[in-house]
């Protein structure tokens, strides 16, 4: 079963030094994207897979970078296919595992804790501006040693690339990289405010390439007494409006009524960075964005600050670059589908920190395929399954047991091709969901179980039209 074309290229344009096993790294990507719930042994169906899927992360050619690295030459190849002109959004933020008491406990270093192990995973998600998840630009894993822990201002005149913060550099300059490669599209680089330092936020030589990163601090400006805040607080709103907001852990979703304020600021610097050159004046847009009649109940109010290098000049362009930072959400998501949610990351038995980074790169590329078929249905719902490499056997063997055990209404017609909005419900019937006002499509959680049960179904299903045919 193919979910989307993440696969499709892997094997040829992954270079781990022997073609068998790049051609592994694929088999168990699409193996992991229809059992992404299951453990490994469970998810191999069989003995011999799940020794492979073990030896793969375990070899010394494999590597979790050469992974991402391979994942990330498909996407290029898929965005030289987008149509023009177009905005690829790269959602940036980082996550925790944590391995404290699993077997790779004494290979691992530790989180924000000596006694806490795991690894930190910092990602790049790119997202086309209609709201579809593309794939992985870059992933970076580390963990910390602890004499790292309760230095932070020794840690203050490090040069940056010795900081954990150089993630948010080194991410930022690798998307405006692929710019270049991409003629035509246009990147915004979307982050939360731990990406406002002044190395990122001078680092942009293209001009295709913008940022979208939440303020954290109120900076001083160029020829102007007022501080940042205080500059786009005293502007006049330009506009109020509604915007329906979910809450990423609950998936509740609230509206919000929102005042808009905007101004162009030029930001100074004043500092020399270690290892950086002095640092110039960074002219940018600011958007301040305050709730207003906030409901009862809500503790935290909607405040952002954004700091951005997109037009602000009409009313259209700031709404778009309002929904470009909601869609940041989306990268949580994706870490929930890594843990909790989904991968269940955290549950793993590797031995060493080596094959649990292999085991991330290889999870992070099947998840995206679950993803995909998540928000093609919630925001391209008319697209056609056959475009997304669904067989018609899949299909009907899908629509046929549907048909007997969950409800008459769901007919397989081997002449009418379902949307994926269709599909993506009817999968979502084996996870134990019923569409409602409420919740029109399955979530990630009930996808991820459904994918499972969908994958056996399909196998047992062509098992006993074979033995028909026998």
């Amino acid at each position: 079963m193919c979910m989307g074309n993440t696969t499709q290229k892997l094997a040829a344009l992954t270079d781990l030094g022997d073609k068998r096993l790049n051609k592994r790294l694929e088999k168990t990507v699409d193996r992991l994207a229809q059992n992404i719930k299951e453990p490994i042994p469970t998810a191999s169906m069989n003995k011999a897979t799940m020794k492979a899927t073990y030896r793969f992360f375990e070899n010394d050619k494999t590597d979790a970078r050469k992974i991402i690295e391979g994942h990330r030459k498909t996407l290029i190849a898929g965005l030289e296919n987008e149509e023009k002109p177009a905005r690829i959004l790269q959602l940036d933020d980082t996550t925790e595992f944590d391995f404290t008491g699993k077997r790779s406990n004494d290979d691992l270093g530790c989180l924000n804790y000596k006694n806490r192990k795991g690894i930190y995973l910092h990602n790049s998600l790119l997202m086309s501006d209609l709201g579809i998840p593309l794939g992985l630009l870059e992933q970076t894993m580390w963990s910390r040693d602890p004499e790292y822990l309760g230095n932070s201002a020794k840690r203050a005149n490090w040069p940056l690339v010795e900081k954990e913060s150089y993630r948010w550099y080194h991410h930022f300059k690798t998307g405006q990289a692929l710019v270049k490669q991409t003629p035509g599209l246009e990147w915004v680089y979307v982050a939360d405010r731990e990406a406002d330092f002044m190395e990122l936020l001078s680092a942009r030589t293209e001009e295709r390439m913008h940022f979208l990163i939440r303020s954290q601090f109120n900076r001083n400006l160029l020829d102007d007494d007022l501080k940042l805040w205080d500059k786009v607080a005293e502007q006049q709103s330009v506009f109020t409006y509604k915007i329906k907001l979910e809450n990423p852990e609950t998936r509740k979703e609230r509206e919000a009524q929102l005042e808009v304020r905007v101004c162009k600021v030029t930001i100074k610097t004043g500092r020399r960075t270690a290892g950086i050159r002095d640092l110039e004046p960074v002219e940018m847009n600011v958007i301040d964005i305050s709730e207003i009649n906030v409901p009862e109940g809500i503790d935290e109010p909607i405040h952002w600050v954004l700091l951005t290098t997109l037009p602000i000049d009409t009313v259209a362009q700031i709404k778009e670059a309002i929904k470009y930072y909601v869609c940041r959400w989306v990268i949580e998501r994706f870490f929930y589908l890594m843990k909790t949610g989904g991968a269940n990351i955290e549950e793993l038995q590797l031995s060493t920190q080596r094959r649990l980074e292999n085991a991330i790169a290889t999870y992070s590329i099947a998840a995206m395929d679950v993803m995909k078929i998540r928000y093609l249905a919630e925001n391209q719902p008319d697209t056609p399954i056959n475009e997304l490499g669904i067989t018609a056997e899949e299909h009907e063997a899908l629509y046929t047991v549907l048909n007997q055990e969950y409800s008459k209404k769901i007919v397989y017609d081997p002449n009418e091709v379902p949307t994926i909005r269709e599909y993506c419900i009817a999968v979502g019937m084996l996870g134990g969901f019923f569409a409602s006002k409420r919740q029109p499509l399955p979530g990630l959680k009930i996808l991820s179980r459904a994918f499972g049960k969908y994958t056996l179904l399909v196998k047992f299903f062509n098992i006993t039209r074979m033995s028909k045919n026998l």
